[in-house]
């Protein structure tokens, strides 16, 4: 009853403004119930294209299954989602879009003829190719393409093979994934080689090396490691410089060719007789001297008078050394640093006042930074490094970056759905509460003592005159009117 009279004391905007107060409170309270009492919703299949999706979603219809579709994904109710997963799998859902090795079990031996026996094979080798390929992270779709091999009986010269992998990865692949693709099919198809097969991505291109992008291939590393040196400088010099306060370039040149050298030292301190060898050889030659004398036409002259002897003595030394020697072999593969140019730039010291043209870095500090560049860099003068350090006042104040986190590392990825329902409820639950403090219950409170008021006495016992002339306007107009009335006329008659 107190209800009831607190009801009927209220004027007819404040029954409107109750009314829809608990209105807007039974409906948040609804929608905050059914909410809640909904089941949460689980990813069945995502990727799958559009046939296999639409048997999927037939076949869910069928079983009166609640889903909701998201572009490519398919969510059904959370404690299903195992069960529909089991029956999809007997009826075989969802199909694969390539055929494998199947196809040759559809072959029948006495009609198939050598020719579509090997059509077959190609064919199923393909398809699992691609299927493994679609089981790399990254990859959406893939198609593999392996080149025919013309060879005929006559033939002597073998056309080496060729393959082809169309990829759709919107993320990109790395280079590593790229390359174990191609060994992947180049091991599984005899007489390929790895550098034969093309990857081609349908956004980006083709992203193997192979062939004549050799040089395109180097001049991207240059960029790559030139952009990381750039950033290990930045992160270096920003630590003592400020977030922002400093820039770095870098230019790298690499070498893009092999070579290999091979070379013998010998050390001449180090040697050591091994062999020596000594001869020594002596002649001796006596003979009569054949000029004509009166003594040889004597009959007894003196003969020995025309003799003559010769002797000759020869010594011969051989010495034989070891020295130690030292064979060397250099292979200098592509991708060496053949020169390295870096520029910085700093940013003024800020002012201790605001407005203040920053002040310039002193020439110490300057030099301290350039040696610690060029030990970070690896810098080699002999090679012709240079490294440049100029302090500058930066024309844009600092600003940072905002680097978007990626949803590999992000610890609440894949919870985007169940803290979207969480919102929701505290939303609701919010609403609620400020429409039950903030309006319903004023009002209520408001009416209940006023007629309690008007119970208790007839009229409204308010100290203050001017409060209660207020109160009474605002409920009954006239009888306000009457008490100012006679108001006036006791001032009038005092």
């Amino acid at each position: 009853m107190a209800f009831l009279d607190t009801l009927k004391s209220l004027s007819l905007t404040k029954k409107l403004m109750a009314a829809g107060a608990i209105g807007a409170v039974l409906l948040a309270m609804s929608a905050l119930v059914q909410t809640a009492s909904k089941p949460p919703m689980a990813l069945l299949y995502a990727g799958v294209d559009a046939g296999a999706a639409a048997e999927i979603v037939t076949t869910l219809d069928a079983e009166n299954v609640i889903y909701e579709i998201d572009g490519e994904r398919i969510y059904v109710e959370a404690p299903e989602r195992d069960r529909l997963r089991l029956t999809l799998a007997r009826e075989g859902l969802p199909k694969q879009s390539v055929a494998g090795y199947e196809l040759l079990d559809e072959l029948s031996g006495f009609s198939t003829t050598s020719d579509m026996f090997t059509a077959a094979y190609w064919r199923a080798k393909e398809g699992e190719l691609t299927r493994t390929i679609l089981t790399i992270p990254g990859v959406r779709a893939a198609r593999v393409h392996i080149g025919a091999d013309e060879r005929t009986a006559f033939s002597h010269n073998r056309t080496p093979r060729t393959a082809s992998v169309t990829v759709t990865a919107p993320g990109g692949l790395s280079s590593s994934q790229v390359k174990a693709i191609q060994h992947l099919v180049a091991l599984s198809v005899s007489n390929l080689r790895p550098d034969s097969v093309a990857v081609v991505e349908t956004q980006m291109g083709l992203l193997s090396d192979s062939g004549g992008d050799a040089a395109a291939a180097a001049s991207m590393d240059e960029d790559k490691r030139a952009r990381s040196l750039e950033q290990e400088l930045t992160r270096l010099l920003e630590a003592r410089v400020g977030r922002g306060r400093a820039r770095v370039s870098v230019a790298m040149r690499l070498s893009r060719e092999r070579e290999a050298i091979s070379e013998q030292i010998i050390d001449p301190d180090t040697a050591v007789v091994t062999n020596r060898t000594t001869s020594e050889s002596r002649e001796t030659e006596s003979g009569t001297d054949k000029n004509v004398t009166v003594a040889s036409e004597l009959p007894d002259g003196d003969v020995a008078a025309g003799e003559s002897n010769a002797e000759r003595t020869e010594s011969r030394e051989e010495v034989s050394y070891a020295m130690t020697t030292r064979d060397r072999t250099v292979e200098r593969l592509p991708g060496q640093i053949e020169r390295l140019t870096i520029a910085v730039l700093i940013d003024g010291v800020p002012a201790a006042e605001d407005g203040a043209d920053p002040e310039p870095r002193t020439a110490e500090e300057l030099a301290a930074l350039q040696e610690l560049v060029e030990v970070a860099a690896g810098v080699d003068p002999a090679r012709g490094d240079r490294v440049t350090v100029q302090s500058l006042n930066f024309d844009q104040p600092a600003t940072t970056d905002l680097v978007e986190a990626d949803s590999a590392t992000n610890p609440i990825a894949g919870m985007e759905s169940k803290l979207w329902q969480v919102g929701q409820l505290a939303f609701l639950g919010i609403v609620a509460l400020v429409l039950g403090l903030f309006v319903v219950k004023p009002i209520l409170t408001q009416g209940s003592s006023g007629a309690a008021a008007s119970a208790a006495g007839g009229t409204l016992m308010i100290d203050d005159p001017i409060t209660m002339l207020r109160v009474t306007s605002d409920e009954e107009p006239d009888a306000a009117a009457a008490l100012l009335n006679a108001w006036l006329e006791e001032d009038e008659a005092a």
